[in-house]
């Protein structure tokens, strides 16, 4: 029996051995499996991160993009307003009753240096546009010319002045963009 006491010993032994391994094993696992599992919460949560801010990235430049177009939109609108504004002026210096046109360009053609000049005549209206020059005092000779809504271009050997009322709806324009402008595109 001393060899079954001996071989009782040793499974006994080997018994417990497992069991501390077992036990060691699966404390080691356990710690193993703890730390990966705090490593992949941590790499779980950097990826996270980056998407958010892919994300936010993405929203905040659709955002921007929607806010410029948005914007391009109401400054196209507004300066269509304008361009209207300025049309309609042309539209209605055209539409002038006979003496209201004789009276404008009589007021244009005073304003004229006393040189030899030609008026040459827009939109056909030659008749009101000499009234004009004996109203205005002057002894210009006019002849047809351009067509247009109304006004006259005068020349000279040296000078020539575009007095069509295009060219004055242009210039009048150009004088008035920018206060026009910071009142139409102020931000409100």
């Amino acid at each position: 029996m001393a060899l079954q006491d001996i071989l009782n010993t040793i499974d006994h032994g080997t018994q417990e051995r497992e069991s501390e391994l077992k036990a060691a094993h699966k404390e080691t696992l356990a710690e193993r499996k703890a730390l990966w599992q705090e490593r992949l919460d941590t790499r779980r949560e950097e990826l996270l991160d980056r998407a958010r801010n892919v994300v936010d990235q993405k929203v905040q430049a659709a955002e921007l993009q929607l806010r410029g177009a948005a914007a391009q939109k109401v400054l196209l609108a507004k300066k269509d307003l304008l361009d209207r504004v300025f049309a309609d002026a042309l539209t209605s210096l055209g539409e002038l009753s006979d003496d209201e046109y004789v009276e404008v360009m009589a007021d244009r053609i005073a304003e004229l240096p006393d040189a030899d000049g030609t008026l040459e005549s827009s939109g056909g209206k030659e008749s009101l546009l000499e009234k004009a020059v004996k109203k205005a005092g002057k002894k210009f000779p006019v002849k047809a010319g351009q067509s247009g809504s109304g006004g006259f271009a005068f020349h000279t050997d040296e000078l020539s002045v575009d007095n069509t009322f295009e060219a004055l709806v242009a210039a009048v324009k150009d004088d008035l963009k920018v206060e026009v402008g910071s009142v139409l595109f102020s931000a409100e």
